[in-house]
């Protein structure tokens, strides 16, 4: 998905606020975080699930936000690097920590 052009995701003129990619970014890194750590959560639901294992995946994720940002106007036709795309990546991860934890706090994962 994101190797594809932004021009494959149509958006009503209406809809365009100038800047919906970062949106987008934001949207995509907040759900993969989230479903990311969920999963790994029900992988180890019978071992201790610690902070550290949310931290350490947290940082894996945004490596890989910024790792494509880097390759990505190398590799993708069309496509170039963005530093703002991996600050709304990282917000992403951010807003995916802070529902993560919330569920987390309140028992909804672990039990």
């Amino acid at each position: 998905m994101y190797g594809l052009p932004a021009s494959l995701f149509l958006v009503p003129e209406s809809l365009d606020v100038g800047h919906t990619d970062k949106l987008v970014h934001i949207t995509a890194f907040t759900c993969f975080t989230i479903v990311v750590l969920c999963n790994l959560h029900e992988v180890r639901r019978r071992a201790k699930f610690h902070k550290r294992t949310v931290a350490f995946t947290s940082f894996a994720i945004v490596c890989y936000g910024a790792a494509f940002e880097l390759i990505q106007g190398t590799v993708f036709d069309g496509r170039q690097s963005d530093g703002w795309d991996f600050v709304a990546n990282c917000i992403g991860v951010v807003i995916g920590l802070v529902i993560f934890g919330t569920l987390w706090n309140r028992k909804r994962i672990l039990h």
